[in-house]
């Protein structure tokens, strides 16, 4: 996948439960404590734009979203607040 990035293609990753929570861990620095949390909806697509060094600039949901919904990074940012 790395490759791929660094050519400048656009991959699509489709992942289930656990599987693309650890991707969401990953990319936004979600803490082991927090990730558990972070709800992630089902059959919405979650877009990633990453720079140079391919760390994440910007994320967002494509679609309806359920009532409630937030991006795993603002999730993130409101538990560490609450520590």
């Amino acid at each position: 996948m790395v490759q791929a990035l660094k050519k400048g293609h656009t991959p699509l990753v489709s992942a289930h439960g656990n599987s693309i929570q650890g991707m969401v861990k990953m990319l936004d620095g979600i803490a082991d404590a927090a990730i558990p949390h972070v709800e992630i909806p089902v059959g919405v697509p979650l877009v990633y734009d990453l720079d140079q060094e391919l760390r994440p600039r910007s994320s967002r949901y494509i679609g309806n979203l359920p009532n409630g919904a937030e991006l795993p990074c603002d999730i993130a940012r409101r538990m560490e607040a609450a520590e």
